[in-house]
């Protein structure tokens, strides 16, 4: 399998698996979908059947990206499906550890991944660690506190192992984000690289920059449900409850085009 079909398999699963349960946050999972699969494609070891590096998706309720990616990669995960947010699984509405070997820590709680990715990158460095956290957060949950705090610390102790992806549509549950991520995590000390969220080759550059002499952090400015028809990637959040039998039919027609098309 190219990197290409990847991608475009993983974006196929998780529309499928949402549109199937009609539950799921599918513009968030769209919007981060590039970034997830350059981190998680670039890290895996297909002969160890993991990730060589921990990859977190901070922002959790993307997870049906999370998932369909894992489950395309890993052959010891079951179909996605008619298997998304179904008990007894491991594709809960929120990644969980104690559910997917895959997982590193469990997310949902903004900030909650970012905090923890700091604490690890620092604890390696100390233990003489070279694995890289990469973690993987929305614009506006760099808004809250305990993300600001992270950042902070992770600046002060200039951890090398660190970078974070901030997958910077621009938009939010109660609107459109005000703030310019790379201007707040350059203000902070961290060295930043900013990208298009969807050329997976700037990414992957950006991702090969690596760790350096402190922590990196990757800007990518992406597009709410990206690669679906614009009608799509205006107003509130598509939810799977909302999605209608025509939708399923223009959403699943919509898998097969690039990104760019619509």
């Amino acid at each position: 399998m190219t990197y290409a079909e990847f991608v475009g398999e993983t974006r196929r699963r998780l529309v499928a698996a949402i549109v199937e349960r009609r539950s799921g946050h599918l513009c968030s999972s769209l919007s981060v979908l590039d970034l997830l699969c350059t981190a998680l494609w670039r890290t895996w070891n297909t002969q160890a059947e993991e990730l060589g590096a921990d990859v977190i998706l901070s922002k959790g309720h993307a997870a049906p990206a999370y998932y369909a990616a894992l489950s395309i990669l890993a052959t010891d995960m079951p179909p996605l499906y008619g298997h998304l947010r179904r008990m007894p699984g491991p594709y809960e509405g929120h990644p969980s550890r104690h559910s997917m070997r895959h997982v590193p820590v469990s997310t949902g709680s903004l900030g909650i991944g970012l905090a923890w990715s700091v604490g690890r990158a620092i604890g390696l460095e100390r233990e003489g660690g070279s694995r890289r956290v990469i973690t993987i957060v929305s614009d506006g949950e760099l808004q809250a506190g305990l993300s600001f705090e992270a950042l902070r610390l992770a600046a002060h102790t200039r951890t090398r192992l660190l970078t974070v992806m901030v997958d910077f549509n621009g938009w939010q549950t109660d609107g459109p984000v005000g703030m310019d991520p790379a201007a707040l995590l350059r203000g902070i000390g961290f060295t930043v690289r900013t990208v298009d969220g969807h050329d997976t080759d700037e990414i992957s550059a950006a991702l090969e920059y690596g760790a350096g002499s402190g922590p990196v952090a990757i800007v990518a400015r992406t597009r709410r449900c990206a690669g679906l028809p614009a009608a799509y990637q205006k107003g509130p959040e598509l939810y799977g409850e909302r999605i209608s039998d025509l939708d399923v039919h223009i959403l699943t027609e919509s898998t097969s085009h690039p990104v760019g098309d619509g």
